[in-house]
């Protein structure tokens, strides 16, 4: 496939090689190493690391497009179809084998392991021998421990097995029994802590239930008080009235448009007196002008002749 040969391309050129989809390429260097143990400085070197993690820088869709002679928009729709024949290949569970960078193989759900090829190596391992003077302070780091003066001197002309055979560990402290107390204490602790919680939350509960129907009763207490001190200051009941509704009948029409007509013109004439239009309660079709009156049965008569005075009209009344 093309695309190995341009990734292989790209990556020793630009030292990182992104893939769209795919992943990161990246050419990493490493610097020289001192083998304490060996007395050796192992050369610096490249390693290849592949991440998932993918930003599309454009360099690589740059070169396909600079070694097919292409457009750079043609030149990605070419890396495209480049990917996807990758991605194909990877989905069936078959390795990809990059020459010159390494082997790239998906697993059942699609995660990508990268697998590096081994570089070449262009310079040998110098073997070296520690000059140790006695007139300075040496300092070296072994791991995570910083030695200085003799202690770096004995590090360095101490051979592994006199250093294995020499050093002494501390006895490992032997323990009893596995059984601890606080197996037990614990659960019970918990235990004692809940029911001490719902004890006090019970407890709570019916001070709260007592509290309210304390407060109930002397609210029913301060009510009865209320009830019983209104009743003894309420006003005397008034005397039942014997008086009677009845209507003065001033005129009867057939006519509803006239009634109405007369009955707008009494009423705005007749300010000090109260006119009502209804029909009869025997026959609808009649329509009458009326005064609402109410008097003792007594008065009616009375009632009827200052009506009559008042309008300057014979009236009748109806009850």
């Amino acid at each position: 496939m093309v695309l190995e040969q341009y990734i292989q391309e790209v990556l020793y050129r630009q030292h990182s090689c992104s893939l769209p989809k795919i992943g990161t390429f990246t050419l990493q260097h490493t610097s020289a190493r001192f083998d304490v143990t060996d007395n050796t400085i192992e050369p610096p070197g490249e390693k290849i690391v592949f991440e998932e993690n993918w930003t599309d820088d454009g360099r690589c869709a740059e070169w396909i497009a600079q070694r097919e002679n292409l457009v750079l928009p043609i030149a990605r729709l070419k890396m495209d179809k480049y990917i996807d024949e990758l991605k194909a290949t990877l989905q069936t569970g078959r390795p990809v084998v990059i020459p010159g960078v390494g082997q790239l193989q998906a697993n059942t759900i699609g995660i990508i392991s990268f697998e590096p090829e081994a570089m070449p190596i262009t310079m040998e391992t110098l073997h070296v021998k520690p000059v140790i003077r006695t007139d300075v302070s040496h300092k070296i780091t072994v791991g995570n421990t910083e030695m200085v003066g003799t202690t770096v001197m004995n590090h360095l002309t101490a051979s592994p097995d006199h250093t294995s055979s020499t050093t002494e560990y501390p006895d490992f402290p032997e323990s009893g029994s596995r059984f601890r107390w606080w197996w037990i204490a614990a659960p019970v602790g918990t235990l004692l802590f809940a029911w001490l919680i719902w004890w006090l939350a019970e407890r709570q509960d019916a001070n709260a239930n007592k509290a309210a129907e304390v407060a109930s009763t002397a609210v029913d207490t301060m009510k009865m008080k209320e009830e019983v001190k209104q009743a003894d200051t309420l006003p005397p009941a008034p005397p039942v009235s014997d008086t009677i509704a009845y209507y003065a009948v001033v005129e009867t029409f057939k006519d509803k448009a006239l009634a109405e007509r007369k009955y707008a013109t009494r009423k705005k004439n007749g300010s000090r007196i109260t006119y009502q239009l209804q029909y009869t309660s025997s026959d609808s079709s009649l329509w009458e002008i009326v005064i609402p009156l109410r008097s003792v049965p007594a008065d009616t008569t009375k009632m009827k002749d200052s009506i009559r005075n008042l309008i300057v009209q014979k009236v009748s009344l109806k009850f």
